[in-house]
């Protein structure tokens, strides 16, 4: 659906969007349950709620970007009433919005979105700082096999994997 909207070129407001992340995060969530708990798989998501709220927590006003925490609030109290699945465990690669935007531009040649300007990857970075105690961290502006040992090293500590 979120795709369609975007697609379309029809404006979707944060709220609404918030709405259907976190409908396909509940729905994806539980069947991804039933699956990992049926066949003793462990299920890794990327994207979850705490980038609904980074992310749906930006608003745009006369092409200014800033943080709302009325609708970090209203994203919570959502989540809350659908009874979303917490991960156990949740990774945040953070890195600056620059490097962020080079590593984008290099990997693609579509124009950035609204949602990878610089300003607003600043804004989505400065609420996940917002939250520590809810990811994490690692320092994504080292080398990828950097990183994903550090993933690896964290999963281990953690689930014994």
């Amino acid at each position: 659906i979120r795709k369609a909207f975007i697609e379309s070129g029809v404006p979707i407001g944060n709220i609404p969007s918030a709405l259907l992340m976190l409908a396909s995060f509940h729905h994806n969530r539980s069947i991804d349950q039933v699956l990992s708990h049926d066949h003793g798989l462990i299920n890794i998501t990327d994207r979850y709620f705490l980038s609904t709220l980074a992310y749906q927590g930006i608003v745009e006003t006369n092409g200014k970007f800033d943080v709302s925490l009325r609708h970090i609030d209203i994203i919570e109290k959502m989540a809350a009433l659908t009874s979303l699945p917490m991960p156990d465990i949740t990774f945040y690669l953070d890195v600056d919005e620059n490097v962020a935007v080079e590593r984008i531009k290099t990997g693609r040649s579509e124009p950035l979105t609204r949602f990878e300007q610089p300003e607003f990857l600043r804004l989505a970075r400065k609420i996940y700082h917002m939250f520590p105690d809810r990811y994490f961290s690692i320092d994504a502006s080292q080398p990828a096999e950097v990183v994903k040992t550090q993933v690896i090293d964290k999963l281990n500590e953690q689930f014994g994997i």
